[in-house]
């Protein structure tokens, strides 16, 4: 297991992003993005306790990679914190990938 996935287990995160029932329950079926496989509820990433913790910490994360002005350090971020990011996350890594790529020929 790496640093990161340490990490997520020690704040209570799970690919799926279920923690002993806590979080907000995201959508019913199929699965999706962090779905909960077929037939199954997915559930918002729960940090330590329950509740939406675990998110904006990542957002943090894509916001510091991306000051690095380095293409790949963001992509090995998202790809780092991808099973446990929301909607806003990857809004946020999009929007500064965008910002970053935005002036290359």
């Amino acid at each position: 297991m790496g640093a990161e996935q340490e990490m997520y287990k020690a704040r209570g995160h799970r690919a799926g992003g279920k923690k002993g029932g806590g979080g907000q329950q995201a959508q019913k079926g199929g699965g999706g993005v962090g779905g909960g496989g077929a037939g199954g509820a997915a559930n918002a990433g729960a940090g330590a306790g329950g509740g939406r913790r675990g998110f904006p910490w990542i957002n943090m994360q894509i916001i510091k990679a991306s000051e690095y002005c380095d293409v790949h350090h963001l992509f090995n971020t998202v790809a780092t914190h991808l099973p446990y990011m929301n909607l806003v996350n990857m809004t946020t890594a999009v929007h500064r990938l965008a910002k970053l790529t935005a002036h290359d020929p």
